[in-house]
């Protein structure tokens, strides 16, 4: 539609789900997610592909048409957190995770997932899965063969192997490398004297740890951490290693460490052709086809896409057209940018949730939804590695922001829909109060959990509500035309009612009217002026009550976080 395969996407409603995790659940009542055995059966507690096979139905009732899969990939165990370890360290991404396998049943795992992409397809809903091209495992199945793809470390550094520090005077500077106008630091010689070049044999496993010996002196593989700012204060990684995408030749042993300016905004110095660890990047560019040829897949998720060299994911992106044209691809991103278009991509992941304030938060998304969008965002306030939202009100007003605005594609993170309290990881926009309280907690990305299905507390038929609202007017709503939307200021004492209009580009008489009390503790009453509404009367979408208006005004009160939606037709 837009130029670019994958625009499909546009129409996207997207259900995010973590198998293993979503479909978890005590099938015996013991108090525990343990498989278990009846009848010299063994049953699986925790999710599986055949049991999201049964939730589809559910899934398709909030209008998604698109299951957005975490990784299901083979899982590295070395430093793996929790009882399960985490899906992104990715020990063979060719492989599928045997874990996702219902084992009362006679199919392998590739069979099951086989099935899950039929039945999806059956019921026309696209299967997008997530990939991470520039980290691995610890213990990747690919050390032994390739341990040229992998960067090194003394193992007499391990225990004091921490990210590299700048100084406050570096750091102004190297900031501003995004920008193009800074220079290249490197980190200090402490630092770089601790790595040390590929082993070429000697390679070895101690109880799933990779050890390789070289000149005498035994080496490990680093752990990762978080690249950008040079700056930032997550804590280090054990379970995954930063992938060796440049090769130091002679000319450039001095890139052999791991720093923002190896394995994000590389140094041009070592981004060459010529350095180009180019077996490597083959065999990344070819993960993509394999599920596309094995699986029919109709789209990826590339976790941190635009940090990948810029020729690199051209191949990926390239690779994966050449088999199909119309296959998607989404990214991570905080920002809405041009370049992500010009990449290729057709949607972004990362610009809602990363608002603290949920009022703030929503003016600033229908703001931005209001103005000419190269690419679409996903609307969701919450993602995996982020707090859940804990106020049902605002979890009400989202659903209705997102599902009605225009460059926003709706996206159920798993969990959302029941009122869970727990985030699945603490890897964004967690205070420090709330690290500590979840310091100890088992967190679903590294231990069995499940979310709570038999409780009462959800909101699942007002999301299926709005859904089949938005169903009724997709073919005007779900798109990418700023200028179907009309941003309104109701006359109101405090500021705390907020408001948009959605019409038909071709039947402008057609419109959704949404207000929104955005004060939690009190109601609101406000004013407001639609021409063309004359003194008609209403009905709200939601609460079932008429309103009239008088000369084309309205007035009312909303309760407490309340919404309203109405479908208008004007006299124009």
């Amino acid at each position: 539609q837009h130029g670019i395969g994958g625009d499909w996407s546009y129409h996207s409603v997207v259900y995010n789900a973590f198998p293993r995790f979503t479909t978890a659940f005590d099938h015996n009542r013991t108090g525990d997610l343990m498989d278990f055995t009846e009848n010299e059966i063994t049953y699986k507690k925790t999710g599986t592909f055949l049991k999201l096979i049964a939730l589809l139905p559910y899934i398709k009732s909030f209008g998604c048409n698109v299951l957005h899969l975490m990784p299901i990939t083979k899982m590295g165990i070395d430093g793996n957190r929790g009882d399960l370890g985490s899906p992104y360290a990715i020990k063979n991404p060719y492989v599928l995770d045997q874990n996702l396998a219902e084992t009362a049943i006679p199919f392998t795992v590739e069979e099951q997932f086989k099935a899950l992409v039929e039945a999806c397809h059956r019921m026309e809903i696209r299967v997008v899965l997530e990939f991470v091209l520039r980290t691995a495992s610890v213990d990747s199945d690919w050390i032994e063969e390739h341990p040229d793809w992998f960067y090194w470390i003394k193992k007499e550094d391990e225990e004091t192997y921490e990210k590299p520090e700048f100084t406050s005077e570096e750091l102004k500077i190297i900031k501003k490398i995004p920008e193009g106008i800074s220079t290249y630091i490197a980190p200090s010689r402490t630092y770089i004297k601790q790595f040390s070049k590929a082993p070429s044999a000697d390679i070895r496993r101690e109880d799933n740890k990779v050890i390789a010996k070289l000149d005498g002196e035994e080496l490990v593989i680093p752990g990762a951490f978080a690249d950008w700012p040079p700056n930032d204060k997550q804590p280090a990684w054990n379970d995954v290693t930063y992938l060796k995408l440049f090769k130091e030749n002679q000319e450039h042993e001095k890139f052999n460490y791991v720093a923002y300016n190896t394995i994000r905004y590389y140094d041009p110095a070592l981004a060459t052709e010529k350095n180009r660890n180019m077996e490597l990047w083959e065999a990344l560019a070819g993960i993509i086809p394999h599920y596309q040829s094995t699986y029919g897949i109709d789209g990826v998720m590339l976790d941190m896409g635009h940090a990948l060299p810029h020729d690199l994911l051209k191949m990926v992106v390239d690779r994966a057209r050449e088999i199909d044209e119309d296959f998607g691809f989404w990214e991570e991103n905080f920002e809405i940018k041009k370049t992500s278009r010009s990449t290729g991509f057709n949607a972004t992941l990362g610009f809602e949730w990363k608002y603290k304030e949920p009022e703030i938060g929503m003016r600033n998304v229908l703001l931005t939804a209001s103005q000419p969008l190269p690419i679409p965002f996903f609307g969701t306030p919450e993602t995996h590695n982020t707090p859940r939202i804990l106020n049902e009100k605002v979890k009400q007003q989202y659903w209705i922001l997102n599902s009605l605005m225009p460059s926003c594609l709706p996206y159920v993170h798993n969990g959302f829909e029941l009122n869970e309290i727990h985030p699945v990881n603490t890897g964004l926009n967690f205070s420090p109060e709330k690290l500590k309280i979840y310091k100890n907690f088992p967190l679903a990305l590294f231990n069995r959990q499940s979310l709570d299905w038999t409780g009462s507390g959800n909101f699942i038929k007002f999301m299926q509500k709005i859904a089949k609202l938005r169903l009724k007017n997709e073919e005007w709503i779900a798109t990418g035309d700023e200028r179907t939307l009309n941003v309104l200021y109701p006359e109101n004492r405090f500021g705390k009612v907020i408001g948009f209009e959605r019409h038909d580009a071709y039947q402008p008489w057609k419109t959704i009217l949404v207000l929104m009390n955005m004060n939690l503790d009190r109601k609101e009453k406000f004013f407001i002026k639609i021409q063309g509404t004359y003194n008609n009367e209403y009905q709200d979408y939601i609460s079932g009550n008429m309103f009239s208006f008088e000369d084309h005004w309205l007035s009312g009160e909303l309760d407490a976080g309340a919404s309203m939606v109405m479908e208008i037709h004007k006299l124009l």
